[in-house]
């Protein structure tokens, strides 16, 4: 389904060798069914981390706000799927673990603060 003439770039993709391309990546979240930066947690994490580097060799003059790589926005596909009214049980048991890394992620957060 990728275009590729054999299953060794894949098992590349899995075992962190290799970063597959955008096409790719899309192509994977679309048969995984997951939203790519889920596939690519750890690569999100490493630019994250790069951008905060880049951002504190700025030293931008007080006053001025660069934006926080480490709040990233929160999508939630997993509440459309359940207000589309085709929710099946394997969606509401993912809802709940959504739920509750959310949940994780907020009370880490603030004990940061």
């Amino acid at each position: 389904m990728l275009g590729h003439k054999g299953v060794d770039q894949l098992s590349r993709y899995e075992r962190g060798v290799k970063l597959p391309s955008l096409k790719a990546a899309l192509k994977l979240g679309l048969i995984y069914k997951i939203p790519i930066r889920v596939m690519l947690d750890g690569y999100l994490d490493a630019c994250r981390e790069e951008i905060r580097r880049e951002a504190e060799k700025l030293n931008p003059p007080s006053g001025s706000r660069l934006p926080d790589p480490a709040k990233e926005m929160e999508f939630c596909t997993i509440e459309e799927k359940l207000n589309s009214g085709n929710a099946v049980e394997i969606d509401l048991a993912k809802a709940s673990s959504h739920a509750a890394r959310l949940i994780r992620r907020r009370a880490e957060q603030l004990d940061h603060l």
